[in-house]
């Protein structure tokens, strides 16, 4: 199927979707016009069962009232299919009232209790700013809802208050658009976010996009992101030839004089100024080594974090010292201090002139630029150190190579897991069928998928996977990264180590000898998800997503941005617990009360099905979720527990010490408890007909 089928399929679609969502609020127009005739009539002690349609022609010709009667009879099926009637009752206008439709579950979650027509504007706004229509199909829709709904522009640019000026500049070989740090912190922050922080600090990400196929045209955007707030914002975005701005002080110029304003004056928020500062930098080794001027991953002094100097081993740069002094801030300014004068005396050293190559523009607003910058577990540790890991295994010719017979059963097991998967995890597993995986599935095989798949491998291959997994695994975890921070530390050191001797000293190169430094990275800022790069890089597929054409692409994109910006409603606050999908999951079920197969609880959702129903309790039982009951007293759940639980491997601690488990012999007397007792949701993967692995979800702990 080529491109432009599979893009009119999907505008179809989405327009589809619209009407939809168009439909609800018309048809409660409908019904306002209909009770107001009915009054009328009532007055008037006019009583006939034709006293809508009369109506109706006295205020439209002919053909608009066989329409509307036709999209009555529509919008009527449409309300008895989302309400799940089981009858076939006839539903007539008469039986039918305001309240009742508005309290359907599908209409009550887009909350139409608004202005009927300030609803279907706003639903058309969010429709065309999810993306994936064009204009002329927007304009398309507009003309043919203009007769019920005179209010509703013609024109996309309308609709959206699309800007007509830009302010886009000339920068080296390209063009840049910068919006700035201030206004996006404006749309982002409420009273709510200073109730419980005294001051205003960001995450910064600078990242190169590939925006066409068979071109050498990029985008670089600054995006920020506020801490507590996990949706990332545009400050403004670099379009030119070549992976790297020409000219990297004009490229940064408006950055750098805003965060020193901010830095001086403060974010002013309902007149009150608060400290802002940049808390990290999250960047992929080679934005760093651009924007610090250094050098990079084939440099002799490449390590961002100590002065290990690397040998030119096999055309590869390989850094096998393990104890080298760190570097610091204060050292990081003496070498670029070096730089910007030569005749001072330490410019000769020979470290000192080859790490730094020039004068970052950072060094205007930041002074920390050894300590901010992190070193992110998306490029590092999974697109980086794991799949290097993986390649070698898997598309190399040495003794170590995986046979075809073990390539087909890996393939084999984790394909067997898409049923297994939980929603929690945006890409399912799927048979591996080449070595192009994305940074999502890398990371969800390490951490969980890798433990089942690669246990029957050869021992040496599975310790080096093991000593990985655990380190990461701890690292990810809230509680483990510090509590457990010593024992990480020394898995990658020896992670390290054996892999130089498993696979040879060419496996050494900067991303594997850069985890030496991730448990004190984790030890100082938090967990590895707390500055990983997983929220900018879904910003940069939207931004990418957004591109309709080869002319002028950062107009379009600014354009968007600004479009969104008139739109975006704050981060929404942490929701309870909420019961979704009513069902009868047991008709013997001895709690009384509505069923249900889904629950939202803070973070996750448990729910009755193979995927999303395994969870450890407070008290350490391994329970299968088969009932969610909503009681007198509250939600209740329901489910079975496994009788035997065991370490799901030794090496290089006890699994158990992580809270991974081998369970088996499910029990048959289901057991209730509160949704407070669930402590972790976990990835329940088969072992064989009976036993299972159980691997607690790092983000739930």
């Amino acid at each position: 199927m080529d491109r432009k089928t599979v893009k009119r399929r999907c505008v179809r679609v989405a327009l589809r979707d619209a009407g939809r969502r168009v439909q609800d609020a018309e048809l409660v127009l409908e019904l306002q016009r209909n009770q107001n005739e009915e009054s009328e009539e009532s007055d008037d002690g006019i009583r006939n069962d034709n006293n809508a349609g009369e109506a109706r022609g006295n205020s439209a010709d002919e053909n608009d009232e066989n329409q509307e009667r036709d999209f009555d009879v529509q919008e009527q099926e449409n309300v008895a299919s989302d309400q799940d009637l089981n009858d076939e009752a006839d539903i007539s206008e008469g039986s039918l009232n305001e309240e009742e439709i508005i309290d359907g579950p599908n209409i009550e979650e887009q909350q139409p209790q608004q202005d009927p027509e300030q609803y279907v504007y706003e639903q058309i706004v969010d429709w065309v700013l999810a993306g994936g229509v064009t204009m002329t199909k927007v304009e398309d829709l507009l003309k043919r809802l203009k007769p019920v709904h005179p209010n509703l522009p013609l024109t996309y640019k309308t609709l959206l208050q699309t800007p007509k000026r830009l302010d886009v500049v000339d920068c080296g070989n390209g063009s840049l658009w910068y919006y700035g740090i201030t206004p996006q912190l404006h749309r982002v922050l409420s009273n709510d976010y200073f109730a419980n922080h005294n001051e205003v600090a960001i995450d910064i990400n600078i990242d190169s996009l590939p925006i066409f196929n068979k071109s050498k045209t990029n985008f670089i955007p600054i995006l920020g992101r506020l801490v507590n707030i996990p949706e990332p914002f545009i400050i403004g975005i670099f379009c030119g030839c070549g992976s790297d701005p020409s000219d990297m002080s004009s490229f940064l110029e408006k950055f750098v004089d805003e965060v020193n304003m901010l830095k001086d004056t403060g974010f002013v928020f309902n007149d009150r100024a608060y400290p802002f500062s940049i808390r990290h930098y999250i960047l992929d080794q080679k934005a760093r080594a651009s924007i610090k001027c250094v050098k990079g991953v084939r440099g002799y002094y490449c390590c961002e974090k100590c002065t290990v100097k690397g040998i030119d081993y096999m055309n590869r740069m390989c850094l096998l010292d393990q104890n080298c002094p760190l570097r610091t801030d204060e050292s990081f300014i003496d070498m670029a201090t070096a730089k910007m004068m030569p005749n001072l005396e330490h410019y000769d050293d020979f470290e000192l002139d080859e790490h730094v190559i020039g004068v970052s523009p950072l060094l205007s607003c930041e002074e920390k630029l050894v300590s901010k910058f992190r070193l992110d577990s998306m490029h590092l540790v999974y697109k980086g150190v794991f799949l290097r890991w993986f390649d070698f295994l898997w598309n190399t010719r040495k003794d170590y190579s995986l046979t075809p017979e073990e390539k087909r059963e890996i393939s084999t097991i984790i394909g067997s897991f898409r049923e297994y998967c939980p929603c929690d995890f945006n890409r399912k597993p799927f048979p591996i069928t080449s070595e192009k995986l994305k940074a999502t599935e890398l990371r969800r095989m390490l951490l969980y998928d890798g433990v089942v798949a690669f246990r029957n491998l050869d021992q040496n291959i599975y310790k080096s996977f093991l000593l990985l997994h655990c380190a990461i695994y701890i690292l990810c975890s809230p509680i483990f990264h510090r509590n457990l921070n010593e024992e990480a530390n020394f898995f990658l050191q020896t992670f390290v180590t054996h892999a130089e001797q498993l696979f040879g000293a060419e496996f050494i190169v900067y991303n594997v000898h850069s985890l030496l430094h991730l448990a004190a990275e984790c030890n100082d800022h938090g967990p590895l998800d707390e500055f990983g790069a997983f929220p900018f890089e879904n910003c940069l597929g939207m931004i990418k997503s957004h591109i309709t054409s080869r002319v002028k692409p950062l107009q379009q994109i600014a354009k968007r941005e600004m479009e969104r910006i008139h739109k975006t409603k704050s981060a929404p606050k942490p929701k309870p617990a909420v019961l979704q999908m009513p069902t009868v999951n047991n008709p013997n079920e001895q709690v009384a009360g509505q069923q249900f197969k889904k629950i939202l609880l803070c973070g996750t959702t448990v729910a009755v099905k193979k995927s999303d129903s395994c969870c450890i309790t407070t008290d350490g039982f391994v329970i299968i979720v088969d009932n969610i009951i909503n009681s007198e007293n509250g939600p209740i759940l329901s489910g079975k527990k496994f009788y035997r639980k065991t370490d799901l491997y030794e090496y290089p601690v006890p699994s158990s010490l992580l809270g991974i488990f081998k369970v088996s012999d499910l029990q048959l007397r289901s057991v209730h408890f509160s949704p407070e007792n669930i402590k972790h949701k976990c990835y329940l993967m088969p072992l064989n007909h009976n036993e299972f692995a159980v691997v607690p979800l790092s983000h739930s702990f």
